[in-house]
């Protein structure tokens, strides 16, 4: 298992990685691979992917020591590697790292190890997100009353590393829950509780933006623009007062950058810190539908049939909206600015948008974004902009697209009109 995830993590990193100056950053790195793995129980075959390694190999009480020695090892900076007698390996290695010289190992290797585990809480923070959403695959809003209640009891009972790594995946999961019975309430009357305000307020610290802007969403779909529209300003100011990170849980991952003042923090402050230089993505189940902006709902139902052959069981997230927290921010500044008659702003948010779109190059659902940006041109009346956005969003996935259905609406709509 091992070797496998060691070759896992060769093919996903840059090759400029592996270098014998980086030996304790590379082995951490497979560490937390293996970490993930065990987390999720699963562990896929180099050569046949289909052959989970880990099925039915771990019992619960096991599972959770060789989590608690992973995690205690890469908390250490490999400091327990030294410790190892087998072989006189940790004298060995000592020896090895010696002819490195310090003053590049100890800064660089250092660096890099702190900002690599916190990326890696961060990314299994949305991970468990997803999995927990995933839970709920068609549920109703009952079930994840009782899921969150069994959760923050679980959270009281369990042990330091459970009740440690609860603290990060709690607000996500309060955000859902209030999302959720926003959703429900908008649909009956298009109001919302102020006790379900309160949740979502509760959970708006998950990170710099996620819960925020859907908190700002649920206030724009029951039409308190302003309040909106100030909650949205204060989340763009994060962004502007130092450097923030994308952060995405959703499969695949490919290998993301680390940007310097990222490790920087990283080195100098605690875990907390990721709170406040992450942006995770922002996720609507088809719970939470009526919070969502009608231009955000179509990314629920981007697969046709053809399209669900193809998917398999790490694909659920596929039925929800989901969109990078920086493009939903400048689209929602551009409706709400649209509806308080603030036309320079709004026309700010949109040029703003493009760039985000165009630039950023750690988007992770850019096809979201790209959709998104197809149907502002629709309804600036500049059909074929908006033709040209859904063609880029396909190029970026073929398939489980909703680009497919706005390209057909589209093209229908100019028949009818000519």
């Amino acid at each position: 298992m091992c070797k496998t995830v060691l070759l896992h993590c060769i093919e996903n990193t840059e090759p400029s990685i592996w270098q014998k100056n980086s030996l304790l950053t590379c082995l951490t790195n497979c560490l937390l691979k293996l970490h993930s793995c065990v987390q999720n129980d699963h562990l896929s075959h180099f050569i046949i992917q289909e052959n989970n390694l880990m099925a039915g190999q771990f019992t619960a009480g096991l599972k959770h020591e060789l989590s608690e020695k992973i995690i205690d090892f890469v908390q250490s900076y490999g400091q327990r590697i030294f410790r190892i007698d087998i072989d006189d390996l940790g004298h060995r290695l000592q020896v090895k790292l010696n002819k490195v010289p310090q003053r590049a190992y100890n800064f660089n290797s250092c660096r890099l190890l702190s900002a690599s585990y916190y990326l890696n809480l961060a990314l299994q923070s949305s991970s468990s997100h997803r999995s927990f959403l995933n839970e709920l695959h068609n549920k109703d809003i009952r079930t994840l009353e009782q899921s969150v209640k069994t959760l923050m009891e679980f959270s009281k009972n369990g042990n330091k590393l459970e009740q440690d790594s609860f603290q990060f995946l709690a607000p996500f999961i309060l955000t859902t829950y209030g999302t959720a019975l926003a959703s429900s309430s908008i649909g009956e009357n298009n109001q919302v509780s102020s006790e379900t305000m309160d949740l979502l307020s509760d959970g708006s610290d998950s990170d710099v933006s996620s819960s925020r802007l859907k908190l700002a969403s649920v206030l724009y779909c029951t039409g308190d623009m302003e309040k909106a529209e100030r909650i949205l300003g204060q989340t763009e100011q994060q962004f502007y007062s130092h450097p923030v990170t994308p952060v995405c849980g959703c499969p695949p991952r490919p290998p993301q950058e680390l940007p310097t003042e990222f490790m920087r923090i990283c080195t100098e402050q605690s875990e907390d810190c990721i709170k406040h230089i992450t942006a995770f993505c922002v996720r609507f189940t088809q719970l939470e539908i009526n919070c969502a902006p009608h231009e955000i709902q179509y990314e629920m139902f981007r697969s046709t049939q053809d399209d669900m052959i193809h998917r398999d069981q790490h694909d659920l997230w596929m039925n929800w909206a989901v969109v990078d927290s920086l493009p939903f921010l400048y689209f929602l500044q551009y409706k709400i600015y649209g509806h308080l008659q603030r036309h320079l702003d709004r026309q700010k948010a949109l040029n703003r948008l493009f760039i985000s779109i165009e630039v950023d190059k750690n988007l992770k659902h850019r096809e979201t974004a790209l959709n998104i940006l197809g149907q502002i041109m629709e309804q600036e009346n500049r059909p074929q902009d908006a033709l040209e956005y859904y063609i880029r969003s396909l190029q970026q996935r073929a398939r489980n697209n909703a680009a497919n259905f706005h390209i057909c609406k589209l093209l229908s709509g100019l028949m009818v009109s000519q």
